[in-house]
């Protein structure tokens, strides 16, 4: 997960949890606005497509399956 700062990390694990942008912003107690930027630089970061694979991603790190070549 190098490649993601100690926030988006903690946002990336929210976003597989199956979180909302808004459910995520109440948790950390900012703007969903600010959380739906920060998801888009992790999915640009992690050099996705959307949140569904940054969920599936993380699922995989979390499981000790991590096997795609993707360094978070």
């Amino acid at each position: 997960m190098n490649k993601l700062t100690p926030k988006e990390q903690q946002i990336a694990i929210l976003v597989a949890q199956g979180l909302t942008n808004k459910e995520i912003a109440q948790r950390l107690g900012s703007s969903p606005f600010t959380i739906r930027n920060q998801v888009k630089v992790i999915i640009r970061k992690l050099e996705l497509k959307n949140r569904i694979q940054v969920a599936y991603l993380i699922g995989q790190y979390q499981n000790g399956h991590h096997q795609n070549g993707h360094e978070m």
